[in-house]
């Protein structure tokens, strides 16, 4: 069977679509992926990427207001803090928040835990985050323009 996009080519394996691609195709991506759907996941990408900068400056502009009665220092300390906490939590999701049941006590007790450990990883988890995906746009914007 041949290449989807080099038909002098035999294919050697196959994007989760099905295409058939030859081994200089496979060897852009790793899972391969054939044009058709880097681009469909460029476009994911790029939207997800989009939302999660969105979030994150609204929520920094929420800190920033509710600090500034402290200085404008507090004012970006807390808009950090609050720009970090969805992607600190995301990071968190390992710890169930009923994890002992339903009882009151204990979901305020893992709940305080869960969003102090989101605050503590927020940050860091934010910044790969967003770095790792602009990495994956990039290498499948180079599936897109190796491919002819």
């Amino acid at each position: 069977m041949p290449c989807a996009y080099h038909t002098d080519r035999a294919a050697v394996g196959a994007c989760s679509c099905g295409r058939s691609l030859c081994e200089q195709c496979v060897n852009l991506l790793d899972p391969p992926t054939c044009k058709t759907c880097a681009k469909k996941y460029i476009g994911k990408e790029t939207a997800d990427l989009v939302k999660t900068c969105l979030i994150g400056a609204a929520l920094f502009v929420v800190g920033l207001v509710l600090g500034m009665h402290n200085g404008a220092g507090s004012g970006i300390s807390t808009g950090i803090i609050l720009m970090a906490i969805p992607f600190g939590w995301r990071v968190g999701a390992i710890l169930p928040l009923f994890i002992f049941g339903t009882n009151p006590a204990a979901v305020v007790v893992v709940g305080i835990i869960k969003l102090s450990l989101a605050i503590i990883i927020g940050v860091p988890s934010l910044l790969i985050y967003t770095i790792k995906t602009i990495i994956r746009i990039g290498r499948l914007r180079g599936v897109v323009n190796a491919v002819k």
